[in-house]
């Protein structure tokens, strides 16, 4: 039975095969814990999402560079970037000092003891209560990435009204305050167009990253839905929540020339929310349209033309006359870029 009157806690294993599962189950089980125990390391990310795990246990000597995979995947994900990962280290594969730097928070030594691992796991939860987290440094400033950002050519320019147009149509379409199209450098982030944004953040069109959500977009390469992050174990301390007003947040991957994310098209709300699918498909059209304004080549103008049509389609009769016009003419715009 267990001894503690809060909900189980899931501790997440990550081994081949099932060598210390079995001692740990007979440790931590009686002390509130359910042991999940997965193989497949490409998915790693997604189990520990699925059962919103709130420790992992990694098996250090996982097959080729396994646990050095898993943990680069965990640490760029805001969803997983404070679940404290404890890496078991043996005789055979990566040591603390490889593990460290990728993101394990503690490692320790094979033979394992059960009771003092689970102190140690015990410990770490309590450390990541109220812990600000980034993603890893070396995501944010490879040098793909960086080159891809610069080959798209908006960083640091003026404000375009074909850019803002999409941000104006993000707020219209899912009637949010505020929107707006960033672009992540490794110590800040830009923002080509924006609006609804307050002073002084408008004026000076960038903020430090301590202020972001886009670069969780950009650290995972993926959308990030949030519906409050005042209760989210990560964002809720972001300086943004305090100084821009944000609670609810949307966004989707931007992305350069070679396909490398440099930034998000994003939603931001005042108020809690709960964002719709309808809404995260608008989000990603408009993503469309906006690479294609940055210039990446034929394909991407096929694509936003598929994307203003598919919101032509997708609003409807709910549509205002100047949203429709301006889907209308974004599809004229890119149309006559193809014409030889």
């Amino acid at each position: 039975m267990a001894t503690t009157t809060e909900r189980n806690k899931t501790i997440l294993v990550i081994e081949d095969g099932q060598r210390l599962s079995g001692d740990l189950k007979r440790e931590f089980e009686p002390h509130g814990y359910e042991i999940i125990t997965y193989r497949d390391v490409t998915g790693v990310l997604v189990m520990a999402r699925q059962i919103d795990a709130d420790a992992v246990i990694l098996d250090a000597q996982l097959r080729g560079a396994g646990s050095v995979v898993a943990l680069k995947s965990l640490r760029r994900n805001v969803h997983t970037a404070a679940v404290p990962v404890i890496a078991a280290v043996g005789r055979n594969g990566p040591q603390e000092k490889d593990l460290l730097p990728a993101g394990a928070t503690a490692a320790v030594t094979e033979p394992l003891d059960p009771g003092k691992l689970r102190a140690i796991v015990e410990k770490h939860l309590q450390d990541t209560l109220d812990f600000t987290h980034e993603p890893p440094a070396e995501v944010l400033a490879a040098p793909e990435r960086l080159k891809s950002l610069e080959g798209a050519k908006v960083v640091d320019t003026p404000r375009d009204k074909t850019f803002d147009r999409l941000t104006k149509l993000t707020t219209s379409l899912l009637v949010a305050p505020t929107a707006t199209m960033s672009l992540v450098m490794p110590d800040r982030q830009f923002f080509k167009s924006e609006q609804g944004l307050g002073e002084p953040w408008k004026s000076k069109r960038e903020t430090p990253l301590s202020y972001s959500f886009c670069q969780w977009v950009v650290s995972a390469k993926d959308d990030l839905v949030i519906d409050d992050a005042s209760k989210h174990p990560v964002l809720r301390k972001n300086l943004a929540l305090k100084d821009l007003g944000v609670t609810a947040y949307a966004g989707v991957p931007l992305s350069g020339p070679g396909g490398e994310a440099i930034g998000s098209m994003c939603a931001i709300d005042t108020r809690a929310r709960n964002w719709k699918q309808e809404d995260i498909a608008t989000l990603h059209d408009l993503a469309y349209i906006a690479n294609s304004y940055m210039a990446i080549g034929p394909q991407s103008i096929r694509d936003a033309i598929h994307a203003a049509t598919r919101m032509l389609r997708r609003y409807g009769a709910r549509l205002r006359e100047t949203e429709r016009e301006d889907l209308l003419s974004i599809i004229d715009e890119e149309s006559a870029t193809l014409v030889p």
